[in-house]
């Protein structure tokens, strides 16, 4: 009866829709919580459970399609967390810029200027500070060899990690997706709790607007950040 008042609000950015952890994401288990203040909380608590499951196709269909505001905080809490981030968008978007400001003390490595001959030098660079996060920037640029030996290294040592790339799609994205999460390639949906999808739409210098799927931002980092819709991913 009230699903339209709260969707309408979930868009604005005045509720936020906890959703249950993935095992139980199914319709007979869905434990799909709304939170909201005032008249707004009443009509969530009044919803049906038909429209309970509307808003979690919503929220499903609608996360990594709404371009917003992706401040440095939260990039840094999902390597911190050792996430592993895709980070792609098309050539001079300011990716490789967005990442230098964001993760000043990061290791970073390039596929196109790395000098793999000196062996001990880069995998010393490679695995020197287990304790800062690695970017990979033109990642499809390294030899797979290579490119899944840094990815071992970098999940054994629990560093978050960022791949970045250009390919949004294609043969050349599928293997990335892959390679980062072990799970069919589902653009749409969510592959792995620790992993995160960002599609980088510009970067000014001042402020990044992306797009990303995945392990969505903490409650904390939406607060009052202008980035929309709020959803929390229940553990």
């Amino acid at each position: 009866m009230f699903f339209a008042d709260v969707k309408s609000a979930w868009l604005a950015g005045e509720v936020k829709i906890g959703l249950p952890p993935f095992n139980f994401l199914s319709q007979a288990n869905c434990q799909l919580t709304v939170e909201a203040r005032g008249i707004m909380g009443l009509k969530a608590k009044l919803l049906s459970r038909s429209d309970r499951m509307k808003l979690l196709q919503l929220v499903q269909q609608t996360t990594g399609h709404l371009e917003r505001e992706l401040p440095y905080m939260a990039i840094r809490q999902w390597l911190e967390a050792g996430r592993a981030v895709l980070l792609t968008g098309r050539a001079g978007c300011g990716k490789s810029r967005f990442l230098k400001d964001a993760l000043p003390d990061a290791t970073y490595v390039n596929g196109r200027t790395s000098d793999l001959s000196k062996t001990h030098w880069f995998w010393h660079q490679v695995t020197k500070d287990p304790h800062l996060p690695l970017v990979i920037d033109e990642a499809r640029a390294f030899p797979e060899l290579v490119l899944v030996e840094m990815l071992r290294i970098v999940r054994e040592q629990g560093r978050g990690y960022v791949l970045v790339e250009q390919s949004q799609e294609g043969q050349a994205f599928n293997t990335l997706w892959q390679l980062m999460t072990g799970a069919p390639v589902n653009p749409s949906g969510y592959a792995d709790r620790q992993f995160v999808w960002v599609k980088m739409v510009s970067f000014d210098g001042a402020e990044a607007s992306a797009k990303w799927v995945g392990k969505v931002v903490e409650e904390h980092c939406l607060r009052g950040s202008g980035l929309g819709p709020a959803i929390r991913l229940a553990q």
